[in-house]
């Protein structure tokens, strides 16, 4: 009830819950800085109650994936650049396999704003944590760098033949990419 009663208030239950054990919680950031940015039009204020959630959080997966949702929305791509680099810096904590969650992410990211120099970069150095999910090579790749949301520049079957399993590439995302395991 009190977050309604205007910004100060939302404020003040955000730091009363920062100082709390028990909800002092990743979700209280997301909330607090969301808040920040729909309702205050406070986009400062909420990059740095996300940069500030992200040295207590950055092992969440959930929400570092909520903070590059919203970074990736600003049309800022410097700093969106600079906030993938914070996230896979090796003393942030994330597991490996959330880590590669986030390089898929990278990659979506500068499959759709990025040059072709950035998108080499970026698949360079998954490749190069990741050797054995490297699956951006060649022609899968042409097909991946080509690709909006749902839709690719090729159909099924060319797409089966590329080791591109279209099913379980999700959304625009990228997050859950996978690649078709050939026999032989």
């Amino acid at each position: 009830e009190r977050r309604c009663k205007g910004v100060a208030q939302a404020r003040a239950i955000f730091k009363r819950g920062r100082q709390s054990s028990h909800a002092n919680t990743w979700e209280l950031f997301v909330d607090a800085a969301m808040r920040e940015y729909i309702c205050n039009k406070e986009e400062r204020t909420c990059r740095n109650i996300f940069d500030k959630g992200l040295k207590s959080f950055g092992s969440e997966i959930q929400f570092v994936l909520k903070y590059l949702d919203f970074v990736t929305t600003t049309n800022d791509d410097i700093n969106t650049r600079v906030i993938f680099e914070k996230v896979l810096s090796d003393d942030n904590g994330l597991s490996s396999q959330h880590a590669l969650l986030v390089w898929n992410k990278f990659l979506e990211f500068e499959y759709s704003r990025g040059n072709l120099s950035a998108m080499h970069k970026v698949e360079k150095r998954r490749a190069m944590a990741y050797p054995d999910q490297h699956c951006h090579t060649g022609l899968a790749q042409l097909a991946r760098r080509c690709r909006f949301h749902h839709l690719w520049p090729c159909g099924p079957a060319e797409l089966s033949l590329l080791g591109i399993d279209q099913d379980s590439t999700g959304g625009s995302s990228g997050a859950s990419v996978e690649v078709v395991k050939k026999n032989g």
